[in-house]
């Protein structure tokens, strides 16, 4: 999800960057945002949050790159620091190492059915206009152990009902099944009958 386009940014901090690096240090920037709110920010006043949040960050982040000394060696970035008589150098990772790191440019999110017992809790939030919306707080989810084909993560998302296939982003999940929540607890209870052995998923 996009909070702040190169127009907006520029109007705040100036041409400190070009659009091309910007683009590059938004993208990191809205993953980590998406990653730490859950892909929870909905409403106006928390797109504006989320939005000089982006600006701080980017600036801070280009500023760090910039008062870096670096040189480059074999196609790559080296910079070095120096404590005393004492130096050391290392590469810089490109975005390109980044994108390669993490999958950026790659991911693909692989769908896995379980039979399951799966709880909602709701609860009703009221908006700045005082508007009640009903939406669901968390949810707790319970698999049986041994029907686990592949390990279940913190981070992982989780849908009610049946969904197949491979995806490439949660927005895409959600448009077939809009009840698709972020996994943000696993707790296995290994002991006692097999019949009763179960994981137990939290998850918003």
């Amino acid at each position: 999800m996009s909070y702040l386009n190169y127009t907006d940014f520029k109007g705040v901090v100036g041409e400190l960057i070009p659009e091309t690096l910007f683009n590059q240090y938004n993208s990191l920037i809205e993953q980590k945002i998406d990653y730490y709110t859950f892909n929870r920010i909905k409403e106006q006043k928390h797109f504006e949050l989320a939005k000089k949040c982006s600006i701080t960050l980017i600036t801070n982040l280009h500023n760090n790159f910039k008062n870096v000394n670096v040189v480059e060696e074999n196609g790559k970035i080296k910079t070095s620091e120096s404590i005393g008589e004492q130096k050391e150098s290392y590469y810089v990772p490109t975005f390109e190492d980044i994108a390669k790191l993490t999958n950026l440019k790659s991911e693909i999110y692989k769908s896995f059915i379980y039979n399951c017992h799966f709880e909602e809790n709701r609860g009703f939030n009221l908006t700045a206009s005082a508007r009640s919306i009903d939406e669901v707080n968390n949810v707790k989810i319970f698999i049986n152990l041994h029907e686990i084909t592949k390990a279940i993560s913190k981070g992982d998302f989780i849908c009610k009902g049946e969904i197949t296939g491979d995806f490439d982003s949660l927005e895409a999940i959600k448009k077939i099944q809009p009840q698709t929540y972020i996994i943000t607890s696993v707790d296995t209870f290994d002991y006692g009958s097999k019949h009763l052995q179960h994981i137990k998923i939290g998850a918003k």
